[in-house]
């Protein structure tokens, strides 16, 4: 093996160290872009965000404006009987105020039942004051709920949700008419269509309970007066 000289041994450490150095630097080079990379790509998420916000806001705000400018435009449409000109002042009082619900009787806030726009000429009602729904917004978005599941129900099994034409109500025999339409009538807990009720037999089954054990009741009471015989409530039953 030959022996090197001093000056070559220097050249090849040279050489060594010059390698070790382009690579580190390479090493810095991949590392220092792969940041650059990371941080453009956290600075367009950021950007992306921001620009979401914005834009959530913006529809937020006009979602506001539109029913605030709503508001006023009713107040404003029925000057002659409103006897607030503006939504926030009828609000400061409404706070202070309470109306009992018509589907679970308690008395509430007035200004937890929702505005009722029921008609172009039915927003501000003969006293003056803001149409408010009859039920509270937790009735109101419990019977929402059950119209989702209705809905549900009858796709699920294949049955239009409107009744068809020519269809009567289950109970009083009548058609449906623009002011006592047909509803999908279902039973809430078991989860299955029980037929087409008009409007008024379906709120009164649901006044009453909405089950067999409560009607029944309803039925046992009723005969105290009547005085029918089990064989004639079995026939209006089961006939």
């Amino acid at each position: 093996m030959p022996i090197l000289t001093q000056q070559q041994r220097d050249e090849r450490a040279a050489a060594k160290a010059a390698k070790a150095l382009a690579r580190a630097a390479k090493v810095a080079a991949k590392q220092a872009e792969k940041e650059v990379k990371a941080l453009a790509k956290a600075q367009a998420k950021a950007e992306k965000e921001t620009e979401k916000r914005k834009k959530q806001f913006q529809k937020t705000r006009n979602v506001l404006d539109n029913a605030l400018c709503r508001e006023i435009r009713y107040y404003q449409k029925e000057s002659d009987k409103a006897i607030f000109k503006f939504p926030g002042s009828e609000q400061k009082v409404a706070w202070t105020e309470c109306k009992r619900c018509s589907k679970c009787g308690k008395s509430k806030s007035l200004m937890v039942f929702k505005r009722n726009d029921c008609g172009g000429g039915n927003i501000i009602r003969g006293d003056g004051r803001r149409n408010r729904r009859p039920d509270c917004r937790v009735c109101y978005d419990r019977d929402m709920q059950g119209k989702n599941k209705a809905k549900a129900c009858a796709k699920r099994i294949d049955i239009s949700y409107k009744a068809p034409e020519g269809t009567v109500c289950r109970l009083c025999s009548k058609s449906g008419t623009k002011s006592n339409p047909l509803v999908f009538d279902h039973h809430h807990d078991l989860d299955v269509f029980r037929g087409y009720c008009c409007n008024r037999c379906n709120i009164g089954m649901g006044a009453l309970g909405d089950n067999v054990t409560s009607i029944a009741k309803v039925l046992k009471y009723m005969n105290e007066t009547e005085g029918l015989s089990k064989e004639q409530l079995m026939a209006m039953l089961f006939n």
